[in-house]
């Protein structure tokens, strides 16, 4: 009870200090601990009369604070949202509402216009080709020349529109890839330098255009996701949504609104945007406030996405083309049966994408190491106060008061390789992965010119593939020929998908993993629409029967093809979201059931196989993220399996030996890997057994140095000098404790039994044991 007492008589002195403060920026700071230390003091189980009513004057002298100085920010700071809204003003919550719908107009009309953009660019690469006869002129009649020619142009235009995305992009290295990933980092509150920066955007949208302009395989959701949050950083700044900062957890809020809309620009339908959303990051979507921000911005994106083409003459933003509602005499039986179809397509699905999502990674993780050396480190530190050493970014962005910054470092053993050879190694594979695909994409007519999104909408719309018709204008070749009578067979014809398949498969991997700005879904839907056509002419070549019903398998191709798109994304993305964005758009109730049975079937597979995409992605570049449970018992092991039990402990009492001191001091400081807090035990220098000692709390890192760099080291700890240690036991739940460490990044949890210190459980132990996992899994 002595211990419990001083804890409460640190708590009082701080209240004290703050009640004595004059206003200013950092009061809501201070009150923050405060309630902090009162939240870990009401966590603690106590059983003494007398200590409860301690506990009750703190609070009482905490609600004094309150209600005297600070209601319009400290009511603010760890309340919950309704208290929130019934206390503060209504122009804060409107303020932080308008922000959102700002925020999703300008990244889709963006969207928009990287769409009409590349429309554009298409056009005039048919001009280009029709004027490659003419300038040929009698040379034109010999079909070589002609093709050589052609091929000449072709080539030069999409490997030079690749080259420049790549440069336009290395202007800012947080723009390369997806940002999903990072998103997740950010989520999780732990963030990345240099990844909100006013050059990431213009860099980011630069390269996604004349990727996409080069016709490579790839999509723009997750690079949207990332200037969504640049966007928000910036409206942030700006005066007229300052009252916005009063939202609790605002910095948060904003980065789960910037996942929805960058799903919105690509999906364009709102159902799927909220939960794509809610799906990147479970643990973060735990307030109202966040589940209607995110619904708000679908709503506004989606709307501003359907008014943008009678605004500016474009492309109407539609991945698949609203299906047609046929006739069926036996609608049950038409539906069991293409479920009953689709169930061993989900399989195939799942096996494949898993393998895809494996086979990425290992190929992103080469061409890592062949540019930049043998990988890169990622080191996390610790920032609780705005006097820290950070810089302007952090202060300004849409970070929390209490952070993790995490910093991506040079190659752990670079290779003597100069910046002009590196950016010439990626430059080089950049080139490479695009001339492979123009040759293919010109040597197939219907690939020629062809995007991801007008590619799927071929796929989904037409029971025949015409394969020697080539989107784009100007470009019939004299070798089309060839493709005429593939579609006249189904043996021709399945031949054909399944090479695409594989082709496509192939190629898409390389490009997810060049040194540009991509997304992986819009080219997941095509491999996976392909694969499902092959499967649908697969079955009418076995003329597939199932108790005498034949359900016209040769008109169903269309709806294979969806399937097999949804089904393979969900397994590679491991998200439902992207199945509910087809069935929005198509609007086909016959294939709801075929679309759900075949996802759930192929995400169980992919769980076997591999991670997600993201999480993937995520290992790949090294980052600080815990990733989702795989399997129902993943995550609900006690945290003595991941518990650090190798942690020096702090004595209460010093003595007077100065010399003895800073031995005991330089070899806590000296211990590997280096914490940010040390637990403290009562007792002295000549104790022992320190294990068995009554837990006292923590001290900084920054204070055992302060005092090591003195000339007369203090005797001892104070009690105000220590934090408040959340205890738990050891068969707490590592996915319990994994929701205490993302929401609070400035803490760690102390494993005790009977009041004496077993091990502590940090961030950085949770992401050791997930590597571990990984690798068993893997293994």
């Amino acid at each position: 009870l002595n211990l419990y007492e001083s804890r409460a008589r640190a708590v009082c002195s701080r209240i004290d200090s703050v009640a004595m403060k004059d206003m200013n920026d950092e009061s809501p700071m201070m009150m923050e601990a405060v309630l902090s230390r009162k939240r870990s003091l009401n966590s603690l189980e106590f059983h003494n009369g007398d200590w409860r009513e301690r506990i009750s004057g703190v609070q009482e002298r905490i609600s004094g604070v309150v209600h005297n100085g600070w209601r319009s920010s400290v009511n603010t700071i760890g309340t919950p949202v309704s208290r929130f809204v019934e206390k503060s003003r209504p122009s804060d919550v409107l303020a932080f509402y308008a922000l959102v719908c700002a925020a999703a107009a300008i990244t889709c009309a963006l969207s928009f216009l990287i769409d009409s953009l590349v429309s554009l660019s298409v056009y005039c690469r048919g001009l280009l080709m029709g004027s490659v006869r003419p300038a040929l002129g009698s040379a034109a009649s010999s079909p070589w020349a002609l093709e050589g020619a052609f091929f000449g142009t072709w080539l030069l235009w999409e490997v030079g529109l690749a080259a420049l995305a790549h440069v336009c992009a290395r202007r800012s290295s947080m723009s390369f890839g997806s940002g999903i990933p990072e998103i997740k980092c950010e989520l999780q509150k732990t963030h990345l330098r240099g990844f909100l920066k006013d050059g990431v955007l213009a860099a980011k949208l630069s390269g996604l255009l004349l990727a996409q302009a080069a016709s490579l395989p790839i999509g723009k959701e997750g690079p949207f996701v990332h200037c969504a949050a640049v966007i928000m950083r910036k409206l942030v700044r700006l005066p007229w949504f300052r009252g916005m900062r009063q939202v609790p957890e605002y910095a948060e809020q904003l980065m789960m609104v910037s996942v929805a809309i960058g799903a919105i620009s690509v999906f364009a339908v709102p159902a799927s945007g909220v939960l794509f959303a809610l799906e990147i990051a479970p643990e973060s979507a735990l307030s109202i406030v966040t589940y209607w921000s995110c619904i708000l911005a679908s709503v506004v994106g989606s709307f501003v996405l359907r008014v943008m083409p009678f605004v500016i003459k474009g492309p109407i933003v539609n991945l698949v083309p609203p299906f047609r509602q046929e006739e069926v005499a036996d609608p049950l039986t038409d539906s069991f049966f293409l479920v009953l179809l689709s169930l061993p397509l989900g399989v195939l699905c799942g096996w494949l994408g898993g393998v895809f999502v494996k086979r990425q990674t290992a190929l992103a993780k080469r061409i890592r190491a062949w540019i930049f050396g043998q990988g890169t480190k990622c080191q996390v530190m610790l920032g609780t106060d705005r006097q820290t050493s950070m810089t302007p970014e952090l202060l300004e962005g849409l970070i929390a008061q209490e952070f993790r910054v995490a910093q991506i470092g040079a190659p752990m053993s670079p290779k003597p390789n100069t910046d002009s050879l590196r950016k010439k190694r990626a430059l080089l594979i950049c080139l490479a992965v695009a001339a492979a695909d123009a040759c293919v994409s010109f040597a197939v007519p219907a690939l020629r010119g062809a995007s991801q999104a007008a590619l799927l909408w071929k796929l989904a719309s037409s029971e025949h593939f015409e394969w020697s018709t080539a989107p784009l204008p100007n470009s019939q070749l004299p070798h089309d020929w060839i493709f005429n009578s593939i579609g006249n067979s189904e043996v021709s014809d399945a031949l054909m998908q399944l090479a695409v398949f594989a082709w496509k498969f192939f190629v898409t991997m390389f490009a997810l993993s060049i040194p540009i700005p991509s997304g992986c879904i819009a080219p997941c839907y095509v491999i996976g629409a392909f694969l499902g056509r092959a499967w649908s002419h697969s079955l009418c070549l076995l003329q597939f029967q199932v108790w005498g019903y034949v359900g016209g398998l040769a008109q169903m191709h269309p709806d294979f093809a969806l399937i097999g798109a949804t089904a393979f994304t969900a397994a590679v993305c491991r998200s439902f979201a992207v199945v509910v964005a087809v069935a929005e758009l198509t609007g086909s109730s016959r294939l709801m059931m075929p679309f759900c049975f075949a996802s759930f079937v192929a995400v169980a597979v992919a769980n076997l196989v591999a991670p997600s995409i993201f999480e993937a992605a995520a290992n790949t570049k090294s980052l600080p993220v815990l990733h989702q449970p795989r399997s129902l018992m993943e995550g609900w092991g006690p945290v003595s399996d991941v518990m650090v039990t190798e942690v020096p402990l702090v004595p209460e009492h010093w003595g007077e030996d100065s010399a003895k001191v800073k031995e005991l001091l330089s070899e806590v400081l000296a211990h590997q890997p280096a914490p940010m807090h040390f637990p403290v035990v009562l007792g002295g220098l000549d104790q022992e057994d320190r294990r068995s000692a009554p837990l006292l709390g923590y001290v900084p890192r920054a204070l055992l140095e302060a005092a090591l760099g003195q000339a007369q080291p203090p005797t001892g700890l104070e009690r105000d000098d220590l934090g408040v240690a959340e205890q738990i036991s050891g068969d707490t739940p590592v996915m319990d404790a994994r929701l205490r460490l993302v929401r609070r990044p400035g803490e760690d949890l102390y494993v005790t039994e009977g009041g004496c210190f077993l091990g502590v459980v940090t961030f950085s132990a949770l992401l050791d044991a997930a590597k571990a996992e990984e690798k068993r899994q893997r293994r």
